[in-house]
């Protein structure tokens, strides 16, 4: 079983953020965010809840790009 930190990195290399991207939006250090994805330390309850919230958006978002990217060369490939 994955420990919130090692799922926090999951997500945010997901959504295809750096490490200060991810810290910029809870606010905190690059360093600090590392230490959270380590386990070493903990982002607050209220933090994580923003980070995750930003980072399923922004994953949405590169599924949606993906889908169409797909779509449009399907009918690329059968014209």
């Amino acid at each position: 079983m994955e420990t919130n930190g090692v799922a926090l990195r999951r997500m945010r290399e997901l959504a295809g953020l750096s490490l200060d991207q991810a810290a910029d939006i809870v606010g905190c250090s690059p360093s600090k965010m590392c230490r959270a994805e380590n386990g070493i330390s903990k982002l607050s309850r209220g933090d994580r809840l923003l980070l995750e919230r930003e980072l399923s958006v922004e994953i949405r978002r590169r599924a949606k790009a993906c889908d169409e990217f797909i779509r449009e060369y399907d009918q690329a490939v059968v014209v």
